[in-house]
């Protein structure tokens, strides 16, 4: 009677020394330094993926939506997303929004900001405010509507 008990233990421990053991860091998915802009969030994707994007001068600016990636864990830093305006000397800085960080083991950041800076060429640049790393650059349009 208690030769069975003590097998079925015995199975028991096996299978969760088993399970622990196994190696859980391993991931088959792979990141990549990368910025998407849109039109909408879906959960940790981009709605509308796109580079133009039409502004109402009759409203107090457009909401752009980006998807940050990158191919080393974030572990919580901050970052700073860079908005330059096409000149005809080049980009030049326009605006800097911070980004405070509160996931302290993430690959991926999404969110929005409000686009007030009229029609143009522009391009949004996500860099790591510790180490100046820039993880991802994407160059995009607004037309008036």
């Amino acid at each position: 009677m208690h030769k069975p008990f003590a097998v079925f233990i015995f199975c028991i421990i096996l299978f969760l020394i088993s399970a622990c053991s196994s190696d859980k860091t391993t991931s088959s998915i792979i990141y990549t330094d990368s910025l998407v802009l849109g039109i909408g969030i879906s959960g940790w994707n981009i709605v509308g993926e796109s580079s133009t994007f039409i502004n109402n001068p009759a409203e107090s600016g457009i909401t752009i939506y980006y998807r940050i990636e990158s191919k080393d864990d974030l572990k919580g830093s901050n970052l700073e997303f860079d908005i330059y305006r096409n000149t005809s000397s080049g980009f030049e800085l326009i605006h800097i929004i911070p980004i405070i960080n509160t996931y302290y083991t993430a690959h991926i950041l999404v969110g929005s900001f409000i686009h007030t800076w009229g029609a143009g060429s522009f391009k949004a640049s996500i860099r790591l405010i510790n180490t100046n790393q820039v993880i991802g650059v994407k160059e995009f349009t607004v037309v008036n509507k």
